[in-house]
């Protein structure tokens, strides 16, 4: 695409950082993470130094656990501890040393953690969900968990900053524990923790006093929450509390109801991501589908959001700003029902075809 006064090429502020142009790498686990213990590999530092290399403006590093036993998968980074400082501070020094925002995505699983006595915001069964192979269970949170969960999204927000990440991002979407809270579907409490909105407000909070003034605090959210009403008066609360950006996903995704107009050209969540940026005056991120420089410019100027996350397509090339802005090939993600490269890189058909054709 011709690179003259396109908005993907352009920068804008973050709280006082200037982000070098709209393309972002959302948070994606790495699957296939020799390490089980929380820590980092030499392999995390290569894969998020080859996208910040590549040229992406802004880089959210995969969901990182703040509590043992929150985790989504035995392969999830860890942030519950200050040994995983100086892993984290190596990822985050890649990032920044190619002139990209590090952002560190802070996680608990809640309902659907790998562990045996799960929480969440009320006593929960859920049958199946996906890839996993048995029944997820948990317990309604005391408020003394509550409590315990608000102090370790801060301590971990802490970590972060130490490590020299310019932010972080709660993980508030995807069926995940602040997105439990959020939903009424899931959140049946009769204490002040029944307002859908209270736990990620605390946790806003208690992170916004532990770490600097300067320091990024954004959420990501889901639009449909479970309806795009719910999702907008979430959105707006978030900002009141001082929330820096909105990333806009999929909620509880079993329980939620998306919606988009007739004839829309992208896919609901970006109408998601539109609507809430009508709402709110925070940055707001939208996310899924992107395959090609021409839709993401095309996606930003219908909605008027302030970036687009590339996930797969980053997968298939880390390059893809840079190419981008060449007006070259991209790559395009072959939208496998499993992610391969997620899990397998070497057998990306994606990467494979990207390859071929740039020979």
């Amino acid at each position: 695409m011709e690179k003259q006064e396109k908005l993907l090429f352009t920068p804008f502020a973050l709280k006082g950082k200037t982000v070098k142009n709209r393309m972002m790498v959302p948070p994606m686990v790495r699957f296939w993470r020799d390490l089980r213990d929380g820590h980092a590999e030499d392999a995390d530092i290569a894969h998020y130094s080859a996208f910040a290399k590549g040229g992406f403006g802004l880089i959210v590093v995969e969901a990182t656990c703040i509590k043992p036993g929150g985790e989504l998968n035995a392969c999830e980074l860890g942030a519950y501890d200050d040994a995983y400082i100086e892993d984290l501070s190596r990822i985050a020094a890649a990032i920044k040393a190619e002139g990209a925002v590090a952002i560190l995505q802070l996680h608990h699983a809640g309902l659907i953690a790998i562990g045996e006595d799960n929480v969440s915001a009320s006593d929960a069964l859920l049958e199946s969900r996906g890839l996993n192979v048995k029944p997820s269970r948990a317990h309604g949170a005391s408020e003394e968990e509550i409590e315990t969960l608000i102090a370790a999204f801060a301590a971990a927000a802490h970590r972060a900053e130490q490590a020299g990440f310019d932010g972080v991002e709660l993980h508030g979407c995807h069926s995940y524990l602040i997105s439990q809270f959020l939903s009424r579907n899931l959140n049946r409490r009769e204490d002040r923790y029944g307002k859908p909105e209270q736990f990620a407000l605390d946790v806003i909070a208690r992170v916004k006093e532990t770490v600097s003034d300067a320091f990024i605090v954004g959420i990501r959210l889901g639009a449909f929450e479970p309806t795009l009403q719910e999702g907008l008066r979430h959105a707006k609360a978030m900002e009141a509390a001082g929330i820096d950006y909105i990333s806009v996903s999929y909620g509880f995704s079993i329980l939620h109801a998306p919606e988009k107009p007739e004839g829309y050209p992208f896919i609901d969540v970006i109408y998601g991501a539109e609507e809430i940026k009508k709402a709110v005056s925070v940055p707001v991120f939208a996310v899924r589908s992107i395959v090609s420089a021409e839709q993401a410019e095309a996606i930003l100027e219908k909605t008027k959001v302030d970036g687009v996350l590339i996930g797969r397509g980053a997968l298939v090339n880390p390059n893809w700003p840079k190419d981008a802005f060449a007006g070259a090939d991209t790559g395009r993600c072959m939208q496998c029902p499993v992610c391969y490269f997620r899990r397998h890189r070497e057998n990306c058909p994606g990467r494979d075809a990207y390859e071929k054709n740039r020979r």
